[in-house]
């Protein structure tokens, strides 16, 4: 079956080395998967921005707080994978605030996630 109905029987995932638009793609069809389920837990996606090939910042508001999540797209040491999931549990567990990083001011926090997975 082509096209996306066709690709959702079976998962895709780009190879550590893909090129960063392809790990971006996953980024994005992922995300918006976990829309609902980011939702339920009070996380709303307010969008992206890519400053760099390398990595991608992924905006967010988890109740009251704006976040910037930096997420690595090039030159990666481990798969992208399930990117909302491990936001979802990252920031429902409180574990965001170890990677707080000094980036950002008092309306937006910067959570530095690329040397992390």
């Amino acid at each position: 079956m082509p096209g996306r109905a066709g690709r959702r029987e079976h998962d895709w995932q780009p190879a550590v080395d893909a090129p960063a638009w392809m790990t971006m793609a996953w980024l994005l069809e992922d995300m918006a998967t976990w829309l609902t389920p980011l939702a339920e837990d009070h996380i709303s996606v307010l969008g992206f921005e890519s400053p760099s090939q390398d990595w991608c910042d992924v905006r967010l508001l988890a109740g009251q707080d704006r976040y910037r999540v930096r997420i690595r797209l090039a030159h990666r040491r481990a798969l992208l994978d399930f990117p909302a999931m491990y936001l979802r549990d990252l920031f429902t567990e409180g574990r965001q605030r170890a990677y707080l990083s000094g980036e950002g001011g008092d309306e937006e926090r910067v959570v530095d996630l690329r040397d992390v997975w």
